[in-house]
Formats: structure tokens, sequence, C-alpha cells
């Protein structure tokens, strides 16, 4: 499950508690107002209970009682038993359905009816039960308007809290993209770059200031790294070049042994192995500075193509492989021939190394939508999935048996020089059964687009 932005999580924490709270309040605010409403109710039975305890015998027949309980207020009920006396403040409306129901009820108690409830009490006085029935519809009808108030402003609220925390969490995170989006500037060439500093010293803050630090650790780091890698690969072309030379000039002697003689064509396919080596280190320790296209210019990547498959028949030849082209005449794209060269003439030389007696490798080029598209095929063993992860990492081989003169920086620097030219390499999982297949694309330019 993908999870959601940090923003995003900002705004809906605040309007889950922003509704929580609505909620919270408007809950303890009904129940108290009931209480309150139900308390008033209570006082003022018990008041006109005490006054019908008060009143004069006669009066509780004849009309002065009824002027006295003329209608005022909420609606309220008296009834008198056994004399089977029947008072009501406000006759629009009779409650006597629970007159005999509620005789029992000697504390205020709330009884329910279809059309409302009333709160009822009965009082003892002199052998007679005065019940007062008070009408809730007031109380209902308050209550009732509360929750229509708290259902608007639960909604209202929550919205407005919502977009309040979407704009504060988009200020409060600005500082964030800003550094995210340097961030993401900063590579090899571009060590440099730094997060912009913070105004205020604050958690972000504190963490823009460690990562500016970090980086300069890694910045001077790196650049020690790359400045060893580039002079090491440097200095040891003298010495090699001249016991190149050196080995050269014994074997044109005519008094060696075939042993030593054997010996010394073996010293000069190590010290070709070890130059090899060396310049592919140079070559990374430049990629790794950001100096990675020697030259941006137009090249006609079919005629560079054509080349490399002419010095990749030797290789094939010694094997007995069966070599099938098929190139679109005519692409070009922007770059360093010699370095596209390199990775054709690596692709191949991998493709015909690993590959069985009188197998196959098949080349092709052509143009997929604005993209140039050049794949490299071969029947063989395969590589097994466990490796294929590692294929484009330094010095990894995946069969160091059957390639024993391998150094494992020839996929990687196919993946380096690719990536320069703004193009992509990989190991192709939709290749036909029997193939080990490597794609490389290269963006085309835009009179180039098909």
């Amino acid at each position: 499950m993908k999870r959601l932005p940090i923003r995003w999580k900002i705004t809906l924490w605040s309007a889950a508690t922003t509704s929580g709270a609505i909620l919270v309040f408007a809950t303890g605010t009904l129940i108290n107002l009931y209480r309150d409403q139900i308390a008033t109710a209570d006082m003022e039975m018990t008041a006109e209970a005490s006054h019908l305890i008060e009143a004069p015998p006669a009066e509780t027949r004849y009309g002065p009682w009824l002027q006295h309980i003329a209608p005022q207020g909420p609606l309220m009920a008296c009834f008198i038993f056994p004399a089977n006396d029947f008072f009501i403040k406000n006759p629009s409306s009779s409650p006597d359905f629970f007159a005999r129901r509620a005789l029992d009820i000697r504390q205020p108690q709330n009884l329910r009816r279809v059309d409302g409830s009333w709160r009822v009490c009965t009082y003892r006085v002199n052998h007679r039960d005065i019940l007062i029935a008070y009408d809730l519809f007031d109380v209902s009808d308050r209550i009732s308007d509360l929750i229509a108030a708290c259902l608007l402003t639960l909604p209202l609220g929550t919205a407005v809290t919502a977009i309040g925390a979407w704009i504060v969490a988009g200020r409060s995170l600005a500082p964030v993209r800003a550094a995210t989006e340097t961030a993401a500037a900063i590579e090899a060439g571009a060590l440099d770059l730094r997060l912009p500093p913070a105004l205020v010293n604050d958690e972000i803050g504190r963490l823009t200031t460690m990562l500016n630090q970090m980086l300069d650790r890694l910045e001077k780091n790196f650049r020690q790294a790359g400045r060893f890698a580039a002079d090491a690969s440097h200095e040891l072309r003298t010495p090699l070049t001249i016991m190149r030379g050196e080995i050269d000039s014994l074997l044109g002697r005519t008094d060696l042994s075939p042993e030593i003689e054997t010996k010394l064509l073996s010293l000069q396919e190590e010290i070709a192995r070890i130059n090899r080596i060396t310049e592919h280190l140079l070559l990374l320790a430049r990629f790794d500075a950001g100096k990675s296209v020697a030259a941006r210019e137009r090249v006609n990547l079919s005629a560079v193509a054509r080349e490399a498959l002419e010095d990749a028949e030797l290789f094939a030849s010694g094997q007995s492989l069966g070599m099938e082209t098929d190139i679109t005449p005519g692409i070009t794209i922007n770059g360093d021939a010699g370095q596209l060269r390199r990775v054709l003439l690596n692709l191949l030389e991998n493709a015909c190394k690993f590959n069985f007696p009188n197998g196959l490798v098949r080349f092709e080029l052509h143009v997929r939508g604005d993209l140039a598209r050049l794949s490299v095929a071969n029947t063989g063993p395969g590589i097994p999935p466990e490796m294929q992860p590692r294929l484009f990492q330094r010095f990894f081989r995946a069969d160091t048996a059957r390639a024993p003169a391998g150094h494992g920086l020839g996929l990687s620097l196919c993946r380096e020089i690719v990536q320069a030219h703004g193009g992509r390499i990989g190991l192709n999982q939709e290749a036909r059964e029997g193939f080990t297949e490597f794609v490389a694309t290269f963006p085309l330019p835009p009179a180039e687009t098909v």
C-alpha cells in the first residue's frame, strides 16, 4: 500500500482531530443542556406540586384554581386522585394516557408516547395522589436545534481546518521541498551544491545544517578517491608501457628457449590485461568526477556499429560463431564516437566470449519512437537470476571459469557511457528462449524522432 505524503498526513490528521474535538464538545454540550433542562422541569414540577398542596381545598375544584393554572410556559398537567379532579395548565393536549400508570412513580421520570415525551412524578398528600406531568416538547426542540447546529458545524469546521492545515503544511514543508530539489541536483559533477540554509534554527534548520556538513565530508572523500584512482591509473601506464616494450624486445631475440618464450608471452598477455584494467579505471574515475563525454557531436551510430561488427568478427571466428545483423542505416545521435564504439565492442566481445561453440550472435539497431535501440543477443548458458542484479557492479564476473581473463569492469563502464549519453542499458528479461540479450537505448536528436 502506497504511503501518503507528509502534507496529506498533516491535513488528514488535523481534520480528524478537529472533527473529534467538535464531536466531543457537541456531545458534552448536549448532555449538559439536557440535564439542565430536565433539572428545570423537575423544579417547575416541584413548585407546581407545592402550590397544589398549599392551595385551599375548595380551590382544587373551582374557578380560582383554574385561573391560577392558566396556560403559561410549557404544557403541564395535574391529576388529583381519588377525587378524579383533573386540571391542565394548557388544555390543548391531554396526557391522560399515563394518569393511572404513573401513580407509583415517586421520583421524576420520563414517559414516552408517539407524539412526544413527558416528565412525570406523583406526590402523596393527605391520602390523595397529586400527579404532575411536564411536556418535554420544548426540551426536545432545543436539543434538536443544537444537534442540527452541530451537524452543520462539523463538516464546515473540518473543511476549514483541512484547508488551513494544507496551507500551513505547505509553507512549513517549503524548506524541505527546496532541500529535496537541491539534493536531487547534487551528483558527481555537482558536489559543490549545498542545501539552502534555514532561516530558523528549528528541526528542519538543524537537519539542513547536518546534511550540508555531511555533503562537505562526502565531497572531500569523493574528490580524494577520484584523484587517487585517476593518479594511480595514470602512474601505472608508464611502467606498464616500459614492461611491455622490454618483453617485446626479449621476444625478438632468437636464442630464447621455448619455455622462456611461453612465459614471456604469458607475461605479455597479463600486462595487456592490466593495461586494459588501468584504462578502464581511468575512464571510470573520469565518469565519477563528472567528466563523462569527451565530445558532443552528431555521430552516425549505424556506421559506428558496422565498424564494431567488423572487429567483432575476429572474436566470432575463433569459436566458429554465427553472426546475424539487422541495422537501420543513417541513425545518428549526439555523443562521442569513440566511447560509443567501446560500448559496442564490450557487448559484442562478451556475446562471443560467453557463448556455446558454433553458437549465434545477433546484433540489431533500429529506431523506436524517439529512441535508438540496439540489442546484442547470444546463445549460451545464460545468467543465473541471483546474479543478474549485480551484472553492472564493478569487478563483478558472473562466470570466472569461462572467462578468467576478464576483470569485471566492462559492463559497468558500458553503463556509465550509455548514461552519460542520456540512455539506458540493461538485461532484456523478455529475450527469445535460449538467448541472453542486452539492450541499450539512446535519445535521438529532435530531427531524428519518428
